[in-house]
């Protein structure tokens, strides 16, 4: 199983600025919004690809001046290098969203 997770920090955003565009970001992503959690500044979405079922998920935590965003993505079939791709285009929707 490849499991690939990384934390990204955004100056002058909220944790609600990160909610919002994690509801733009997985769509535009082809992913299906799975689960929103508005209290906990999560979003779940799946994609599957080819019987492929990749899971991922953007949650955001409060700072003082920005948020911190771990962006989560996991495959029992699919490489790292394969999952890389799809959280690419993941942060890419959620930048230009943000």
């Amino acid at each position: 199983m490849a499991k690939i997770r990384l934390i990204k920090t955004y100056d002058g955003k909220s944790p609600d600025d990160c909610l919002e565009a994690a509801k733009i970001a997985f769509p535009n992503s082809g992913f299906e919004i799975f689960k929103i959690r508005d209290i906990a500044w999560l979003v779940i979405a799946h994609n599957n690809k080819n019987t492929n079922l990749i899971e991922a998920n953007i949650s955001a935590r409060p700072q003082a001046v920005c948020a911190n965003v771990t962006f989560s993505i996991n495959c029992s079939k699919l490489d790292k290098k394969a999952l890389q791709q799809y959280l690419e285009k993941i942060i890419s929707e959620f930048e230009k969203a943000i």
